[in-house]
């Protein structure tokens, strides 16, 4: 009797624990059923790891709103075009159904479109390509960051009237777009401009040694690495020169702080990650924005201003 008492509170428990299994399953599937989970890859050309990891914590944080599935991958890790193409299609393989991808210049962004087919939507980043295959575009206004940075050169004393735009010759498209922009109105506004092409960044210590007469005139570059050299051999000469340039990282940083740098122009790359991954999802679910670009603010980062509260997303990497 007891025995048999015994066997029916136990089936009791195992039909409530059952039920309680239905429920949270039935539960779990509802709420699968309310969003869906998209694959996106983002893929940047960044061996600048302050502005990576800005852009990485935007896009990250509007993958957790969005309910994204999203795969970072930093494509300066690979020197040769089949590797990075080669990535690509491993992102295609395991599901991937929207890729982000920002290149610094415009024949390897193509390059890697080529490799993607058609059905998979695809947002540019700090690019404009003509007759790219590509459904969005996110990133910062190169006429804006002209304006700052031709501002900040212009207040700037130089009794020399003399200015110096420094590049690499492998640099990218928007380097030089940005230095023909700055030129053209320097030269408008009276000062003598002078444009170098180094080949290696080596090149850029004997080339201030030779130019002793540029003491109180301007460097500028809008190409990162250019800066943070320009900014290391200003200080070993006594800060004889402003030195200004585009882009940001911890080295950057420094240098701004320490005065060897007197400026740069940097856009907020945590707003550009978080909107990167909004407009996608956007194209996923069936939007278009083909005509649309989203503009990231930029904003000139000194010595004086680098500790306001504004500054804080351009200075200190979410992360």
């Amino acid at each position: 009797m007891k025995t048999g008492k015994m066997r029916n509170i136990l089936l009791a428990d195992i039909l409530v624990l059952l039920l309680l299994f239905l429920a949270s399953s039935t539960d779990l599937l509802i709420k699968e059923e309310e969003f869906e989970v998209h694959k996106i890859a983002v893929m940047v050309d960044m061996p600048v790891k302050g502005q990576v990891d800005n852009f990485r914590a935007g896009a990250m944080k509007a993958s957790a709103e969005y309910h994204a599935d999203i795969n970072f991958i930093n494509l300066s890790v690979w020197n040769e075009m089949e590797d990075k193409q080669a990535v690509l299609r491993k992102e295609l393989d395991n599901g991937c159904k929207g890729v982000i991808l920002h290149c610094e210049k415009e024949a390897e962004i193509k390059s890697i479109l080529e490799e993607i087919p058609a059905g998979i939507q695809v947002l540019l980043y700090n690019a404009d390509v003509e007759d790219a295959d590509a459904q969005g575009n996110v990133g910062s206004d190169v006429e804006e960051e002209g304006r700052l940075l031709l501002e900040a050169v212009l207040q700037d004393e130089h009794p020399e009237e003399r200015v110096v735009l420094v590049e690499m010759a492998s640099c990218g498209e928007r380097v030089l777009l940005l230095h023909d922009l700055i030129q053209t109105q320097l030269e408008a506004e009276g000062l003598l401009v002078r444009r170098v092409q180094v080949e290696k960044l080596s090149e850029i210590k004997g080339l201030l040694k030779g130019m002793p007469a540029l003491s109180g005139g301007t460097l500028v570059s809008a190409d990162i690495s250019v800066l943070q050299t320009l900014g290391e051999e200003n200080a070993s000469l006594g800060d004889t020169m402003a030195v200004y340039g585009v882009g940001f990282h911890s080295g950057i940083r420094r240098l701004i702080e320490e005065g060897h740098i007197s400026g740069s122009v940097v856009h907020r790359a945590y707003e550009a990650g978080y909107f990167s991954v909004e407009r996608m999802i956007g194209l996923l679910e069936g939007e278009s924005f083909a005509e649309e670009k989203i503009m990231v603010e930029a904003a000139l980062v000194t010595q004086k201003n680098m500790y306001l509260p504004e500054m804080e997303s351009i200075v200190f990497p979410y992360v």
